[in-house]
């Protein structure tokens, strides 16, 4: 485990051919060639290390301190941070099946989109209908309630799925050097707002379901679209709209400053 970003300092030598890098790294052809002050280095994290033609041939027994930690400013620290909570936060409350709540016989009843808690089963024994309390998905895509909520589950899913990606390359970027350019995070930027904007098309979809018989036996039969009945909103569709809205808003625009600017060098 390490305190930070390790640097690593190598020393570049202008030679009688137009320049290279010293072979031992430790500065010893430095000051032969140059009357230069022999400076101590880390051989091992020195050797094998590569540097453009441009730094190879311009400065005389110049000492390079090469940061190989991340490829983030500081504020792209923070927008790997909060990609990271936005996608979470859209991706638990998108399998909770914690969206819209109600009851049945007395029972507690919920809904997610492509999962439901307590169901009516037949109970051949008691020749009765009984409640089984468990959670679980529809059957099959089919066995959905609504063609909207169909929906709502592929293009909420879809969503979630870009800001996972966006949010684990993000990581990557605090660990990787050169993974992340200004560019780059202005792409991910833009991948971010568009899993956000499907993400809160799919919530807003969601109310278009509620008049599906299921849900009307969950909320007194007074339910209808954009109409609850007895039923309320569960916290799995805020923290699914909330992520959403994170990632649209905060993300994409701290996703602008993310990358760091690539050098320019002379040739």
């Amino acid at each position: 485990m390490t305190d930070g970003p390790q640097q690593v300092q190598v020393i570049v030598i202008e030679g009688k051919e137009g320049g290279g890098i010293d072979p031992v790294g430790d500065g010893t052809q430095c000051a032969e060639n140059h009357g230069e002050k022999r400076v101590g280095i880390d051989r091992t994290r020195a050797r094998g290390y590569k540097f453009s033609r441009a730094e190879q041939i311009f400065g005389k027994c110049r000492i390079i301190s090469k940061t190989m930690a991340s490829s983030l400013t500081c504020a792209g620290v923070v927008w790997s941070l909060v990609s990271l909570l936005s996608a979470v936060a859209c991706c638990v409350g998108f399998f909770m099946p914690y969206w819209l709540l109600g009851s049945q016989m007395d029972k507690p009843v919920s809904f997610g989109t492509f999962r439901r808690c307590s169901y009516p089963v037949r109970d051949e024994a008691r020749q009765a209908t009984v409640m089984l309390e468990q959670c679980g998905r529809y059957a099959s895509f089919q066995g959905i309630p609504s063609m909207e909520w169909r929906i709502c589950t592929v293009i909420t899913g879809t969503g979630c799925g870009l800001l996972l990606l966006v949010a684990l390359t993000a990581l990557m970027g605090c660990c990787v050097s050169e993974l992340i350019s200004r560019t780059v995070g202005r792409v991910a930027g833009g991948v971010q707002f568009v899993g956000g904007l499907l993400i809160g098309s799919g919530c807003a979809l969601y109310p278009l379901g509620w008049d599906s018989e299921e849900v009307k036996q969950t909320c007194d039969n007074r339910s209808d679209q954009f109409e609850l009945g007895s039923c309320e909103i569960g916290w799995a569709y805020y923290c699914t709209g909330a992520g959403a809205a994170t990632a649209m808003l905060i993300c994409t625009w701290l996703a602008c400053f993310a990358g760091k600017k690539q050098k320019q060098y002379p040739y």
